[in-house]
């Protein structure tokens, strides 16, 4: 049995060509965008990988609420959510055991929740 690789939501580094349309209108970022505000308290800049694609996975997943994740750093695939841990531009780190933000792809073809 082999470990499974953690995955982390690098919120900083997301540019938006307009491929992905990414959607922050749900981030809690201060400014509705892509966190670019060194010391901003409100910026996530970075997250473990809480992810939901409502008609991805072979098909097996068809919840299209974004804080509800198909896949988690702390649970698994199709496992109960645990917690999540957050880190924002000014330092502070958060440890959610509820979800609250969430960044969307693409017309709502994938979540990424923290």
């Amino acid at each position: 049995m082999g470990l499974r690789k953690p995955i982390y939501n690098l919120c900083f580094q997301i540019e938006d060509t307009g491929y992905y349309q990414w959607d922050w209108s749900n981030s809690g970022n201060a400014f509705d965008e892509r966190p670019s505000t060194p010391g901003e308290p409100s910026d996530a800049i970075m997250a473990d990988g809480n992810i939901n694609w409502p008609f991805g996975f072979g098909g097996t997943w068809n919840n299209s609420d974004p804080l509800v994740p198909c896949t988690s750093n702390h649970s698994g695939l199709h496992l109960p959510f645990r917690d999540s841990n957050v880190l924002f531009a000014d330092g502070h780190v958060l440890l959610r055991s509820t979800l609250g933000n969430y960044v969307t792809r693409l017309g709502n073809l994938g979540y990424y929740s923290y």
